[in-house]
């Protein structure tokens, strides 16, 4: 999905970061590598925004 343009959010919990003493991502910073099932990498992805917002409702857009 990601791969062909159709996954284009993705949620995590808030509370984990804070009880981690992890920092939220933020926009443009962060660069992960997605891999394939064996391991390979097939793409970077790059964050472009950063949102905090209730678990309901999350707005459409």
């Amino acid at each position: 999905m990601t791969l062909a343009g159709e996954k284009t959010a993705t949620a995590s919990a808030y509370e984990l970061y804070q009880l981690e003493g992890e920092p939220i991502p933020t926009a443009n910073s962060c660069y992960d590598i997605l891999l394939d099932g064996s391991g390979n990498p097939v793409a970077v992805l790059c964050t472009k925004e950063v949102s905090v917002v209730p678990q309901h409702p999350v707005p459409e857009n």
